[in-house]
């Protein structure tokens, strides 16, 4: 009857006009994610850049000093073997 099938296409309708706006929630939502994902990446990526560049100051730091230490290790020794000779 027409009752029945205009019931029919109105359900029809109505899960149609529920998946369109699901559709729009979620890709609003994806958007929203996608971007704080991007903030993030890129507050990480920034932080690790400064991160790397202490380490690598670190490690010039370190190994002038090491050196300074060798170089001075060595004087004393030569200075004490020749002060024993």
């Amino acid at each position: 009857t027409t009752d029945a099938k205009d019931t029919i296409v109105a359900a029809v309708n109505e899960i149609d006009a529920n998946i369109d706006a699901e559709v729009v929630r979620a890709t609003a939502a994806e958007a929203t994610l996608t971007n704080a994902l991007n903030t993030e990446t890129a507050s990480r990526i920034a932080g690790d850049d400064v991160l790397t560049t202490a380490i690598n100051a670190e490690v010039k730091r370190a190994t002038a000093a090491e050196a300074t230490l060798t170089n001075s290790l060595n004087a004393a020794v030569v200075n004490r073997t020749n002060a024993e000779n």
